[in-house]
């Protein structure tokens, strides 16, 4: 599990053979999931009030979480979590590569491949930046 803190909120990324039998639909599953989260990011940042959680699963790749305080006026931590289940993780691919692979798309001057496990690099995995990309890049 790696923690990241950004400008406003915290980036958590749980690789996939980290999360064993992980089931989204499990509440279980999912309180102690968010009990490890929670207990690492306490251990370096001070956090507390409301806190959206938006999880982007990919089978492939694992989970990336952004975490933001929405409300901080209390001191317990309540979370609100939003699961995005059908995602697609994209890759940044330099231009030598793209010549080899399938999947790969060209837009606004960079090139982007759908995740699988040999590519590494800078992933896109928000929803909507995945589907503008694969919308309107050039599919190769």
């Amino acid at each position: 599990m790696i923690i990241q803190k950004l400008d406003d909120y915290y980036i958590v990324k749980v690789f996939k053979e980290k999360l064993d039998d992980f089931n989204p639909f499990d509440k279980s599953c999912i309180e102690q999931l968010f009990q490890k989260i929670l207990k690492k990011l306490l251990k370096n940042y001070s956090i507390h009030g409301l806190i959206d959680a938006d999880i982007y699963f990919d089978r492939l790749y694992g989970m990336i979480i952004e975490l933001r305080e929405v409300y901080d006026y209390f001191e317990e931590i309540d979370l609100r979590i939003h699961f995005h289940l059908d995602s697609v993780f994209l890759v940044e691919i330099e231009y030598d590569y793209f010549n080899k692979m399938n999947d790969v798309y060209y837009y606004k001057g960079k090139y982007y491949k759908v995740y699988d496990k040999i590519i590494d690099g800078p992933i896109i995995y928000k929803d909507s930046e995945c589907i503008e990309i694969m919308e309107k890049g050039i599919h190769l």
